[in-house]
């Protein structure tokens, strides 16, 4: 969308090693998708979230990935979302995301390192955004870190 500031919105695990992330004939290497994402996106003066359980390793890794952000030239912040164990740490993460995207950014979502159940959540999040509040969304990434091409790395 032309002439709205774009929004990378992201989560981070405790684990990741450097991987080769391509896009179109585009590669990028990063130890976090989101930061490769954000480079093969061109996102440079956008803005990015992190959205990071409370977790003492994951906070150490949020920290990595937003300095590798703002490597990159995003202006990044990191939000603290609960585990997710029950209902109400559900709508948590659900109002952390709404939150996080005013409806002047388009949102560009990396579910990557979403633990299980946070991209069916980041989902439901973004279909009230964007049907209810009218945020645009850039589109949705997923680095399927599993799947190598052993030819190529």
């Amino acid at each position: 969308m032309a002439g709205l500031r774009r929004h990378l919105i992201c989560s981070i695990g405790r684990r990741s090693s450097s991987t080769s992330y391509r896009l179109g004939n585009r590669q990028e290497t990063s130890s976090f998708a989101p930061a490769a994402l954000a480079r093969l996106l061109e996102l440079t003066g956008a803005r990015a979230t992190i959205l990071a359980t409370r977790d003492d390793q994951v906070q150490q890794r949020a920290g990595e990935l937003a300095a590798e952000l703002q490597g990159a030239g995003l202006d990044t912040a990191i939000v603290d979302i609960p585990d997710g164990r029950d209902e109400t740490e559900i709508y948590g993460i659900f109002d952390a995301l709404v939150q996080a995207a005013p409806e002047d950014e388009e949102v560009i979502l990396d579910v990557t390192f979403g633990l299980r159940h946070l991209p069916f959540i980041y989902l439901a999040a973004l279909t009230y955004l964007s049907a209810l509040r009218g945020v645009p969304i850039g589109g949705i990434y997923y680095g399927p870190f599993e799947l190598p091409d052993t030819t190529t790395n």
